[in-house]
């Protein structure tokens, strides 16, 4: 209930606050008419994983099918926005999974905006690091708001916030977590084909407890973690660009049970790295080609979960 009272007055202010500048006292009849479009795209990619369980001695590779449908409604200048993304495991087809999200993006003045999106997970199977003997799935539903400034023509900064509930089966609802994010970013454009985006998240997760597929063991997966990331991006031609992303999180686990009852946790830190190199073609002015390379990889005090992986996607999108 608090979290849907959250959205609520997040809604309100989206659509109730006044704005920044005065209004003009009086307004001419196209100042006042009401303005409204429709329109979506259709994107679908293939994805190659070479480890899908992000494990250390056993990996599985698989390609996985991805698509994408998003709708957008525009009145004025506040825009609705709902997509569906499914993804479809070819040879670990019980890892398949939907996502949703719908939303609004509204300006505040010229140079203030907003926006409110929320997430919903219908439950699926863990993409498990190892395979266990009964299955494990979960959900998780949640909600993320952004606000941003344009300061000039050339920079504009933000703030984000979001939370996520993850609900897991009843026979493994030890990892039941609450997730909250706050996060930082900057947008900068030079040399007018350049464009520079640097970005700091922190994270919270707070697991709430409960029993394990063992009795006799506990788990405690609450954890905090610095997140930061740089993305360089490069408008090559009218039709073509590139961007080089960099991201690091380091994620530190908060548990205070000893060794005799949490086997993994307690001291525990783990760093994730990637690098992502992406090139955006546009084929037509309603047909977009994109290609995606990245490296992922973990190292941990625990040498046990450590990995790497790597992944391809090559997608094309249709907007209408």
């Amino acid at each position: 209930m608090k979290i849907l009272f959250f959205c609520v007055v997040i809604l309100t202010v989206l659509f109730e606050a006044p704005p920044l500048r005065a209004a003009p006292l009086q307004k001419t009849n196209k100042d006042t008419r009401r303005t409204s479009s429709f329109y979506g795209k259709i994107e679908t990619g293939i994805t190659y994983d070479s480890n899908i369980f992000q494990s250390k001695i056993r990996d599985v590779s698989d390609q996985i099918w991805k698509a994408r449908v998003t709708f957008t409604y525009r009145i004025n200048k506040v825009r609705w926005t709902g997509f569906a993304i499914r993804n479809q495991y070819i040879d670990n087809s019980e890892l398949s999974n939907t996502f949703f999200m719908v939303g609004v993006v509204r300006p505040f003045g010229s140079r203030d905006f907003g926006s409110l999106f929320l997430r919903i997970r219908p439950t699926a199977l863990l993409d498990l690091e190892e395979r266990n003997s009964v299955p494990l799935r979960w959900k998780s539903n949640g909600f993320r708001t952004r606000y941003s400034r344009k300061l000039t023509s050339l920079l504009k900064v933000g703030l984000s916030f979001s939370y996520d509930r993850l609900d897991y089966t009843e026979g493994f609802d030890a990892k039941d977590s609450d997730l909250i994010k706050i996060g930082l970013f900057q947008n900068y454009r030079f040399k007018r084909s350049w464009y520079l985006l640097g970005e700091y998240t922190f994270e919270a997760g707070l697991a709430r407890g409960g029993a394990s597929v063992d009795p006799n063991f506990q788990d405690d997966i609450s954890y905090r973690a610095h997140v930061g990331a740089v993305q360089v991006s490069y408008q090559w031609m009218p039709s073509t660009s590139i961007r080089v992303r960099y991201w690091i999180r380091s994620k530190a686990y908060t548990t205070d049970l000893p060794l005799t009852v949490e086997r993994f946790h307690p001291g525990r830190t783990d760093t994730n790295h990637l690098i992502r190199v992406g090139l955006r073609y546009k084929a037509t002015p309603k047909v977009i080609i994109n290609t995606r390379l990245m490296y992922l990889w973990r190292n941990s005090t625990d040498p046990r979960v450590k990995y790497t992986k790597s992944i391809y996607t090559v997608s094309a999108s249709y907007q209408f």
